[in-house]
């Protein structure tokens, strides 16, 4: 499973991420409408490019800092109300929080100012509308 690009498990009774860490090769990890409340091991997944995580009662995340490549983090309908490190995450160009709390409101935004493309709270959206 060392070369495996993507991996799917929505609508599955996942509790725990163990495991995913050492999949290294990794460009998409989708985990949305899990049972996971902690996301983690994510350091070794530098070649990560899109995460979603719609959907799940997620808590907490760490490891954001190792994911160099990470474009677009699309975490709607969770229990998040910090993300710590994203300022690491430079390729990051869409991010979506529909219905997360705290991270919602446009306070909370300003250092997210760069992406092409910001989703929140009440399906509010701003873009880059000149695509620079």
């Amino acid at each position: 499973m060392g070369s495996l690009v993507e991996l799917e498990l929505s609508n599955n009774p996942l509790v725990s991420m163990k495991g995913v860490g050492g999949l290294t090769s990794l460009k998409k990890l989708v985990l949305e409408n899990t049972n996971i409340k902690k996301i983690e091991a994510l350091e070794d997944l530098s070649g990560l490019e899109y995460l979603v995580l719609n959907g799940s009662p997620i808590e907490k995340m760490e490891g954001l800092d190792g994911l160099t490549n990470l474009a677009e983090l699309t975490m709607s309908a969770t229990e998040i109300s910090k993300i710590e490190n994203y300022d690491s995450l430079a390729k990051l160009r869409f991010f979506s929080c529909r219905a997360t709390p705290a991270i919602g409101d446009e306070n909370n935004s300003e250092a997210l100012r760069s992406l092409k493309k910001f989703t929140y709270k009440n399906h509010k959206e701003w873009s880059d509308r000149d695509g620079k």
